[in-house]
């Protein structure tokens, strides 16, 4: 789980960004396979008045950067990434202190 911060000026993009991404799940879903991303989640809250983003992410090991992907919704992802995201503010990593899955769910993991 990491926490970024939206360039200050650049929340409407930064909203737009995510519904962008929820309003094409299918798309979202293609390009998780050769990630090996098993789960993605984006959380957004606002802290001191700036507008923060979360992803939670479950990924396999071995799966291709996004920086390498060539589907238009990865090259959308990244092209909204450098306009929202406040390089200059470290990403914060968050530890989890507890995961816990259903015994199914834990077992796809283990395949």
């Amino acid at each position: 789980m990491v926490r970024f911060r939206v360039i200050a000026g650049q929340e409407a993009a930064a909203r737009e960004w995510v519904a962008y991404l929820r309003d094409h799940p299918t798309q979202f879903r293609e390009t998780m396979i050769p990630e090996r991303m098993q789960v993605e989640t984006i959380l957004s809250d606002e802290q001191e008045g700036r507008l923060h983003l979360t992803w939670f992410s479950v990924q396999l090991p071995g799966g291709a950067p996004v920086q390498d992907s060539e589907h238009e919704l990865d090259r959308i992802h990244l092209d909204y990434w450098r306009r929202c995201i406040d390089p200059d503010w470290g990403p914060q990593r968050l530890t989890p202190e507890i995961f816990m899955t259903s015994e199914p769910v834990q077992r796809a993991f283990e395949q």
